[in-house]
């Protein structure tokens, strides 16, 4: 089965414009931070190629590899913390972490009392990233200038 590839610059597009669409109010904290973390994510684990990083996957892990990338930076983790838990230092995972209630659409929340839902970011990223992974068989002897040639499918 061959293997899809993805761009770092690509994913990290598809990621900031997924980000902004869900904040709150379209201002995400710390959003180069995550970039820095995703581009981390890339050089760490990815192969080099040229100038850039790639990520080559089994169409059908897709989705797990977009989450282990931004699972990966805990600023993107933060973005689920309202901006008043963020303001008195609350974490996450904390057990003491009021629950939350989801609204309707036609519901305002504030912006200080909002947050992002994780996976449903994760989602969202993995789905605008659909028509932008590239399969390894096509681009085989254009990757064979990358630092570590692409693995031929098995």
């Amino acid at each position: 089965m061959s293997k899809d590839i993805i761009i770092e610059s690509v994913f990290i597009g598809h990621a900031v414009g997924t980000i902004f669409q869900g904040a709150p109010y379209h201002k995400p904290r710390n959003i180069e931070k995550i970039v820095d973390d995703i581009h981390n994510y890339f050089v760490k684990h990815g192969i080099k190629c040229m100038d850039s990083y790639l990520f080559d996957v089994d169409p059908n892990d897709r989705y797990e590899l977009v989450k282990k990338i931004m699972m990966s930076s805990q600023a993107f983790i933060d973005l689920n913390l309202t901006q008043d838990e963020f303001d008195r230092g609350v974490k996450v995972d904390d057990e003491g972490r009021s629950s939350f209630g989801f609204c309707g659409r036609d519901f305002k929340l504030k912006e200080y009392y909002d947050f992002i839902d994780l996976d449903a970011c994760i989602g969202n990223i993995n789905k605008s990233l659909h028509w932008h992974w590239v399969d390894n068989e096509i681009f085989e002897e254009r990757m064979e200038l990358c630092d570590v040639p692409i693995r031929k499918a098995d």
